[in-house]
C-alpha cells in the first residue's frame, strides 16, 4: 500500500489518534488549534485539534474534553507526554477520564462524565 501512503504524505494528510481504539498514547506535542467537527448526531462540536508526533510519525487528534484541554494547555510545544483514557462504571453510567503524564509525573488526573445527563445547580 505504498501508493496510498505516498498519496497521503503528498496531500499533507496525517493519521488520527483514537483513544477509544487504543487508550494509551505517548506523543510529542507539536501544535494545537481551535477547531470544530460534526458529531454523529449532526451537531457541531467545538474543541482543540492537536498535531503530535508518535513513534516518529505525525498524527493528530481532536478533543472537546475540557479537562484534557486544560491539562495539555500546561505542556510546552515539543514536550513528550503519555495520554491515557480510562473509564469506570458507576451507578448512574460510565465515567471517563484522562491521565496525562510528563516526565514520569502525573498531572491532575481528574474525572469527566461522558454520556450522562447531569443536572447542575444554578450558581
Amino acid at each position: 500500500m505504498e501508493s496510498s501512503k505516498l498519496y497521503l504524505k503528498e496531500k499533507g494528510i496525517v493519521p488520527s489518534i483514537s483513544f477509544k481504539e487504543s487508550p494509551i498514547h505517548t506523543v510529542k506535542l507539536l501544535k494545537d488549534k481551535a477547531d470544530k467537527i460534526t458529531g454523529n448526531d449532526g451537531k457541531i462540536v467545538e474543541g482543540i485539534r492537536y498535531l503530535v508526533e508518535e513513534k516518529g510519525e505525525k498524527k493528530n487528534f481532536f478533543t472537546s474534553s475540557d479537562s484534557l484541554i486544560q491539562k495539555l494547555s500546561g505542556i510546552k510545544e515539543g514536550e513528550e507526554v503519555t495520554i491515557e483514557m480510562k473509564s469506570k462504571k458507576t451507578e448512574t453510567g460510565f465515567i471517563s477520564f484522562y491521565e496525562v503524564k510528563k516526565s514520569e509525573e502525573k498531572i491532575n488526573a481528574s474525572e469527566e462524565e461522558i454520556d450522562l445527563e447531569v443536572d447542575f445547580p444554578e450558581f
